[in-house]
């Protein structure tokens, strides 16, 4: 988890009331294997757009 004791941004229902009525939710997720997990460096959930029901996930490695 790329962020310890924080919870996981909210990835659903942020915009979409009509379909998604409850309180925004996180079911989105990104997995790394162990090999590349010391190549991510940023992972950001774009809360901004609501040009879909789910919001984009951001994932920065170096590769």
């Amino acid at each position: 988890h790329m962020h310890p004791g924080q919870p996981h941004a909210p990835t659903c229902a942020l915009f979409d009331k009509e379909q998604w009525p409850e309180p925004p939710f996180a079911c989105d997720f990104v997995f790394v294997t162990d090999d590349l997990l010391g190549n991510v460096g940023r992972c950001e959930v774009n809360d901004r757009t609501d040009a879909s029901d789910h919001q984009p996930i951001h994932l920065t490695m170096d590769l």
